[in-house]
């Protein structure tokens, strides 16, 4: 531990173990003690760093309540609510968002946009996402209304996220997004198709709706916008690792392993990193 995360101060010292056998230090500068774990993400919480992010895990991979994720750590002494486990997704799951997006491959500079509905305390909102040629998901973003300043919100998170402007974007016949794509892509080629286009369609993203539904459904409703906005995220980033768009060194990652256990080293090797 090189500084005090309270006062960064550099004048520790050892001053024993806690209860869960980590290195205690104590500070010259403000007089408190800390771990190594002070200043991280699990800071403050009563269960383990390796309980929560296993449950953050499990939430968005499995596309599951959160109550069945509690019973699963309830088969395996770990007596957490489902309420607590939503918590802890919400808090990480922009975490895990931004882990994913500095390590993902560079996206196809041909992109597949399209929006859909999804209902919030039921009312319906709009979810604006894309995907490249290759079906790496780019970015969404939730709006109230299907208008022209939310796609050119959409475009201005997605270019800033991905660090690189479309040359050529595909969409349907939405009025707004020929404007949207000149303000942030002026240079980019527009396609307007429909959805059964042989040559090129939004087929793919269309697609990819279906992953992300599929995983908030068994959610019983989204409650509201804001846990939306935190949510949306942080699926998407598991499915970029998921289908290979995300590659992160892990310990013990064995050459001659099949592909879920790959996959599943890669999940743990982001989710790991959040602490």
């Amino acid at each position: 531990m090189c500084s005090c995360p309270r006062c960064s101060s550099s004048d520790l010292t050892r001053d024993g173990h806690d209860d869960r056998g980590r290195v205690v230090y104590a500070c010259a500068g403000c007089g408190r003690q800390a771990t190594d774990e002070s200043a991280s993400l699990v800071s403050g919480h009563r269960f383990p760093r390796e309980v929560i992010l296993l449950a953050v895990r499990y939430y968005l991979q499995l596309g599951a309540a959160a109550e069945r994720i509690a019973g699963i750590l309830a088969d395996r002494g770990i007596d957490v609510s489902g309420r607590t486990i939503l918590r802890w997704v919400h808090k990480f799951g922009p975490a895990l968002a931004d882990a994913v997006r500095q390590c993902r491959n560079r996206p196809v500079t041909t992109w597949l946009v399209d929006d859909t509905y999804v209902r919030i305390l039921g009312k319906w909102h709009y979810l604006y996402r894309g995907v490249d040629l290759d079906g790496q998901v780019l970015d969404c973003w939730l709006s109230a209304t299907r208008d022209l300043p939310a796609a050119e919100a959409f475009f201005r998170r997605t270019i800033a996220s991905t660090g690189c402007v479309p040359e050529h974007i595909v969409t349907d016949k939405a009025t707004f997004y020929p404007s949207a794509i000149r303000t942030w892509a002026p240079d980019a080629k527009h396609t307007a198709t429909g959805f059964y286009n042989r040559v090129i369609s939004t087929n793919r993203c269309e697609r990819n709706h279906g992953y992300l539904k599929s995983r908030f459904r068994p959610m019983r409703g989204l409650k509201s916008f804001d846990c939306a906005n935190r949510l949306f995220p942080a699926l998407d980033a598991l499915q970029l690792i998921e289908r290979g768009f995300v590659a992160v060194p892990c310990a013990g990652l064995r050459p001659a392993g099949g592909r879920s256990y790959v996959r599943a080293c890669h999940v743990a090797g982001i989710v790991n990193r959040l602490g």
